[in-house]
């Protein structure tokens, strides 16, 4: 057998930095590379690499808040502390190449790898690129990102579009939705609301406020996040509360409808399941207006609605779910309009095995 070349996937911090890696990992020939992730010390991407049994490490990492200045303070220290760690870990393990996905924890890594002579590809998911992206570009070999219109945002002589990488799970079961028998006609349409990993909870306090016109109209799963189930909603008819599902693609695909945040990477997945969709993006308030971004690019393809964070009522939230009820096959036909298949994959191995060399 030949000696695989080795890869780092380095991401976290939420689901959606760590998905594209995951999607990732699973098309990578076993028999050509080795994988190695690295994350941060805290976030959730130590359990979620633990079920696609990757081995994992993990450096220290630090955010910059946007609403705590004092608390940023101690952010170079941190980032210098991971640089340290990843260089070890770059020296003993001998990448040819890295493959980060964004957010905080890349920056540590993507430096680590320029001062070991490693090779460094990042991946943006978002529309716009976040500070971490702007903070490694100068150190990166290539910047792929998953929106079209990302490339006005990034040097040509770095940047590839590739589009979304999307797990094989999120794939499959928008093929199986396509080509599923729709439920009994005479059940109420099934929404699934979800905010992201951690849930969101003016998204959650919302939908309980409007629970009974809600439930007159549609069958609800409300997937709320870790410690925000309520108790008091259990036993509701047409009503499931749920802190977590790990089957969310299987269920999104037979959903009606979803509302959702507006992380670039659950966007895309709800396109590729054909799931009509209301996108609640978080505000400029918490956070850069990237989810407004990214919205506003499906909103302006027809494949969605959108209602911004400060809109969000028990009012606006039936309004746009009786509109997007009503137009239900005009979104899925503008979904179908985006040509998510194997090629972002494709394109991706071209740059690692361009960027890698021999094993």
């Amino acid at each position: 057998m030949k000696q695989r070349k080795r890869i780092v996937l380095g991401g976290g911090g939420s689901a959606g930095h760590v998905s594209p890696l995951v999607a990732l990992a699973e098309e990578l020939d076993p028999e050509e590379w080795e994988l190695l992730f690295v994350g941060s010390h805290t976030g959730p991407e130590r359990d979620l690499v633990a079920r696609e049994s990757i081995p994992f490490q993990s450096v220290t990492t630090a955010k910059v808040r946007r609403d705590r200045t004092v608390g940023n303070l101690g952010v170079p220290f941190s980032v210098i502390k991971g640089i340290a760690e990843a260089r070890s870990i770059f020296r003993a393990w001998k990448p040819n190449v890295l493959f980060t996905s964004g957010g905080f924890v890349s920056v540590p890594l993507v430096y680590a790898a320029r001062i070991c002579g490693v090779p460094a590809v990042t991946f943006e998911c978002d529309l716009t690129p976040g500070l971490a992206t702007r903070a490694v570009l100068p150190m990166a070999t290539r910047t792929l990102c998953s929106f079209d219109t990302t490339l006005e945002h990034l040097p040509a002589s770095k940047a590839v579009h590739t589009g979304p990488l999307l797990r094989k799970r999120v794939r499959e079961a928008g093929v199986a939705n396509r080509n599923a028998v729709n439920r009994d006609a005479a059940s109420k349409p099934r929404l699934v609301v979800f905010g992201g990993s951690l849930g969101a909870v003016h998204i959650n306090e919302v939908v309980r406020e409007a629970l009974d016109e809600l439930t007159s109209r549609v069958e609800i799963i409300h997937v709320c996040g870790k410690g925000k189930s309520d108790p008091a909603y259990d036993g509701r008819p047409g009503y499931e509360q749920h802190e977590y599902r790990h089957d969310l693609p299987e269920l999104l695909a037979g959903a009606d409808v979803a509302v959702a945040r507006a992380g670039a990477n659950s966007l895309w997945e709800l396109v590729a399941l054909r799931t009509p969709t209301i996108a609640v993006p978080l505000s400029r308030r918490v956070s850069r207006g990237d989810q407004i971004h990214n919205a506003e690019y499906f909103r302006s393809r027809n494949a969605l609605e959108v209602i911004q964070d400060d809109d969000l009522t028990a009012g606006s939230l039936v309004s746009a779910l009786d509109q997007v009820l009503e137009g239900s096959a005009g979104y899925k036909d503008a979904m179908a309009q985006f040509q998510l298949g194997n090629r972002p994959f494709e394109l991706t191995r071209e740059v690692l095995t361009e960027l890698s060399g021999p094993a």
